[in-house]
């Protein structure tokens, strides 16, 4: 399977910061070309999510469509997520 590692850096508290990454069912409201995000599993503890992403691709007039498993870690402030199924 294939793997893509991104490295950025935010001139930010890391606490706010990553609470913003984290509220990620909010992305549709500032992202354009997230058109929604739905929670299908939350694991307990909060750490594994499950999410099917809709995102709009304008330059081809068309929508992806996608399953994810995120997986955080509050204690490292990251997200390792993974493809369940879909077009991502």
């Amino acid at each position: 399977m294939a793997r893509v590692e991104s490295t950025i850096e935010i001139n930010g508290p890391i606490d706010e910061v990553y609470a913003l990454a984290k509220n990620i069912e909010a992305f549709p409201e500032f992202m354009p070309d997230v058109k929604s995000v739905n929670v299908l599993e939350r694991s307990e503890d909060g750490r594994r999510i499950v999410r099917e992403w809709v995102g709009i691709v304008k330059e081809f007039k068309t929508t992806v469509k996608w399953t994810e498993e995120d997986m955080w870690d509050d204690a490292a402030h990251t997200c390792t997520f993974s493809l369940i199924k879909g077009d991502y």
